[in-house]
């Protein structure tokens, strides 16, 4: 199944990071489950509305990058009402990301892993050693 990118999720794309730019287009390749891309750049002010509602813990985040080292992203299973928090399918999408991005680094093409809200330590132990779950969210590692 290969996926299309939105309107929406392509300008968003268009403004991330190009190890991002290419781990997402890869995805779209290899995916089974279909997402979109809510977000990658965003401004100071929608950083700090965010730290307020509980939604993030900081104020140093790599959404604020310009280009933007950060995504969100929606999970979307035909038929099923929207699936943005639930666990195993953005377990899965993590996981294919994760091994998409892995590649991509190994290989060469990229210059950064990637790290997601799920694994913050990155230690592969996800979702239960975690003190903040943002599993819609993914960013370079640094």
């Amino acid at each position: 199944m290969a996926l299309k990118w939105s309107k929406k999720s392509q300008a968003n794309i268009d403004l991330a990071h190009k190890d991002l730019q290419n781990i997402l287009n890869a995805y779209k390749t290899f995916a089974t489950v279909d997402i979109s891309i809510v977000e990658t750049a965003r401004s100071f002010e929608i950083q700090k509305k965010y730290l307020k509602d509980g939604k993030t813990k900081t104020l140093n985040s790599k959404h604020l990058l310009t280009p933007a080292e950060a995504f969100d992203i929606r999970v979307f299973v035909k038929g099923k009402p929207n699936l943005s928090y639930d666990t195993t399918y953005l377990s899965h999408v993590a996981g294919v990301l994760l091994g998409i991005a892995e590649i991509l680094y190994l290989s060469g093409v990229n210059t950064h892993r990637l790290c997601w809200g799920g694994n913050w330590d990155m230690d592969g132990e996800i979702i239960t050693d975690q003190n903040f779950q943002d599993l819609c969210h993914f960013e370079l590692a640094t």
